[in-house]
């Protein structure tokens, strides 16, 4: 225990050095939010300007919380709360960023706003203000709080205001209703949902699905994404099963198949009847793969407790050297519990192409999504109105591209020098993307540090 409390204080010790980038981890309780402001104050020690320092909360009071804590922490080294004693540490810390601040003027205690602790979504709206026209927003947009009836009116709205002369988005909104039985209100549902996410499938929704070549381009990519996910999926199964494990199964499921096949039952296990070889990670191994499944699973991530003539195993003496094999092999798998649920995920793989239906009604979606989006960009228009998710793309746009810095992109690269992230496990695909186009421009060992605590 004292080994293990030692190891701790270091690694809280080392994460003050403010020279370096971490990542922290830690469980609930463990005292992040008091690393995180420990880190802050160190921060401040070191800078020509608060303002070099970003906090990134993500709830409006866990920044309240940072701040209270910090700004606490600067009124205790003067004038400690008897209620409130804080850390050593803590005040030693404290005591260094208010020499900071008498030595350059701050006034942080008179001036705490001059501490940059914000949400996400506060970043993301100071970000797409400062240069509204760039950004695509337009100057003067209110924040909606909860925009589901925006989203909502735009759903009702792809309906009414389907475009003239462009049959394909017909025939795709046609496919679509089709797809959940003509029910209008299931269809109207079910954009409003995309649209509340619309941040995870925007940046890759393809831009041009209108043409017989752009058409057959983005199926062999989204054939090969599929292939790449599936393969993946049954490397981690084969690693996860012993080779020994896996050919004894195959050799009972051989055995298995075989029965079911002479009593003309029709079973996933059949997969085996004419092969003992063990499954790869290739798509044709897949059948052999769910044969497995169904013949050692049952729901749940379950493995089975008993075996009949359902799974091929003949009920007397005929089956009961193959009942012996079985039930050992099975009472083996148990003990691989991410064994099993892998072998259970492999009953919802998919095929490897897409058929023809399949692909009509996927296509049909991404049409009917642009132009959902769409129509909610026209009715954020006409309510002078926007969402988080909008405000947050707007505000990457506002940053351009790593070869295209905007000037707002270079003044906060040139204003940046730390980024403190909070609860980072919560941060979405495109969060990771407002960081990345933030500290672009960041070099090696050039005294910009980042620091992720999760």
């Amino acid at each position: 225990m004292s080994d293990l409390r030692a190891a701790d204080a270091w690694a809280r010790e080392r994460a003050l050095d403010v020279r370096h980038s971490f990542i922290v981890q830690a469980p609930a309780g463990a005292g992040k939010t008091e690393l995180l402001t420990r880190r802050y104050l160190a921060l401040l020690a070191t800078v020509e300007r608060p303002e070099s320092i970003l906090a990134i909360t993500f709830t409006r009071k866990a920044a309240a919380e940072m701040r209270d804590r910090i700004v606490g922490a600067l009124r205790a080294v003067h004038a400690p709360d008897p209620d409130r004693p804080l850390h050593e540490r803590t005040l030693a810390l404290a005591r260094a960023a208010l020499a900071a601040d008498a030595a350059r003027g701050w006034g942080l205690l008179e001036q705490p706003g001059r501490l940059r602790i914000q949400t996400i979504d506060a970043l993301n709206l100071g970000l797409a203000r400062r240069l509204p026209l760039l950004s695509g927003l337009g100057a003067g947009l209110g924040i909606e709080e909860d925009a589901r009836d925006l989203y909502t009116q735009a759903a009702e709205n792809l309906l009414t205001h389907l475009p003239q002369g462009l049959p394909q988005t017909s025939e795709a909104v046609a496919t679509l209703l089709a797809h959940v039985d003509n029910r209008v209100e299931r269809f109207v549902e079910l954009v409003i949902e995309m649209l509340t996410r619309r941040e995870a499938w925007l940046p890759v929704l393809p831009p041009d699905v209108s043409g017989a070549v752009a058409e057959v381009r983005l199926r062999s990519q989204l054939e090969a994404a599929r292939a790449r996910l599936v393969g993946s999926h049954l490397e981690s199964l084969q690693r996860a099963l012993p080779e020994d494990w896996l050919r004894e199964a195959a050799c009972i499921a051989n055995a298995a198949a075989s029965n079911l096949v002479a009593a003309g039952r029709e079973s996933p296990i059949c997969a085996w009847s004419d092969t003992t070889q063990v499954p790869d990670a290739s798509f044709d191994s897949i059948a052999r793969w769910q044969g497995l499944a169904q013949l050692f699973l049952i729901a749940e991530c379950k493995v089975r407790s008993s075996f009949n003539v359902g799974v091929g195993v003949p009920p007397g003496a005929a089956g009961q050297e193959l009942k012996r094999r079985v039930a050992l092999t099975a009472d083996e798998l148990r003990a691989h519990e991410e064994a099993v649920r892998l072998l259970d995920a492999v009953r919802r793989l998919p095929p490897p192409a897409y058929d023809a239906q399949e692909w009509r009604v996927l296509l049909a979606q991404f049409r009917v999504l642009q132009l959902a989006v769409a129509e909610l960009e026209l009715v954020f228009a006409a309510r002078r109105v926007a969402d988080y998710p909008r405000f947050a793309a707007a505000a990457r746009q506002s940053l351009g591209t790593p070869d295209a810095p905007t000037d707002t992109a270079l003044a906060l690269d040139a204003e940046l020098r730390h980024v403190l992230v909070d609860e980072f496990q919560d941060t979405s695909e495109a969060q990771v993307r407002l960081l990345e186009a933030l500290t672009a421009g960041w070099q090696r060992d050039d005294g910009r540090t980042l620091f992720l605590v999760g």
